[in-house]
């Protein structure tokens, strides 16, 4: 796996590099047991739901490497799609869009015995020093993936948008894998994280949305000084969103309880 510059944001690299070598060394290993040293003291807000998630990632994929020419029309969840799926650790995620920075999947237990292990999508989100929680937040939440494209310019009918090819994309990918669609969404920060936002997030996993968990982590060799990364002023950035554009005759795979007026 070869990791270059991106977006000015090498910690992304460098913490995709990390988690690669770190399941390579210890197959099978649990998530919390991968994500220990990024977790550190935050891991008061680590749910007992996730102790048996297991990792078997051996690789590490470049999204715009994989999908060359395709990109601009593919989700890059398409690369977990694959019969060895649950062996790529994705980086690269989107150059522009909102997204990620890391994506790889996990085995959980089977719904009945003699099943086959179920899946889980990891999402991982990494601040630069100027990012706030909300742009982490608002970066694994699938809501808000992939764009709507313009259908039509100012006329009578005025400036109209649509779903996007990427966005069809990630829908017919989540579809066939509704497994996916209730994440773990891990927020990785350069400095620790304030008390109000790890009281926060451990209202949301074990009471409000515990669909898809929170987990706070920090770069080990993150600034010690300097303000804690601070609870985002709108505490429904906190909540995810739907997948849009999902048929109106087909369940939603997401069983998101509606937002609660306050946190």
């Amino acid at each position: 796996m070869r990791f270059g510059d991106w977006r000015g944001q090498p910690c992304a690299e460098r913490l995709a590099w990390q988690l690669v070598q770190r399941a390579r060394q210890s197959p099978g290993r649990t998530l919390r047991s991968l994500l220990a040293p990024f977790l550190g003291p935050f891991n008061d807000v680590f749910p007992p739901s996730l102790q048996d998630h297991t990792v078997h990632v051996t690789r590490g994929v470049h999204c715009g490497v994989a999908l060359g020419s395709e990109s601009p029309h593919c989700a890059f969840l398409e690369l977990l799609a694959v019969p060895d799926g649950t062996t790529a650790l994705l980086h690269h995620t989107s150059e522009r869009e909102t997204a990620p920075d890391i994506a790889f999947l996990v085995h959980r237990p089977a719904s009945s015995v003699g099943d086959p292990p179920r899946q889980r999508l990891v999402i991982i989100s990494v601040a630069g020093q100027s990012a706030t929680a909300g742009q982490l937040l608002d970066s694994t939440n699938m809501g808000r993936w992939h764009n709507d494209q313009r259908l039509m310019d100012a006329g009578a009918g005025g400036i109209q948008y649509g779903e996007s090819s990427k966005h069809a994309a990630l829908r017919a990918t989540l579809a066939a894998h509704p497994d996916w669609c209730d994440p773990v969404r891990v927020l990785v920060a350069p400095r620790p994280w304030s008390k109000s936002s790890r009281k926060t997030a451990a209202r949301v996993n074990h009471t409000f949305v515990p669909q898809q968990p929170v987990l706070l982590a920090r770069f080990p060799s993150g600034s010690s000084t300097g303000e804690p990364m601070a609870s985002p002023s709108w505490p429904g950035m906190w909540w995810p969103t739907r997948v849009r554009h999902w048929p109106a005759d087909s369940p939603h795979p997401q069983t998101l309880p509606p937002r609660p007026p306050s946190l």
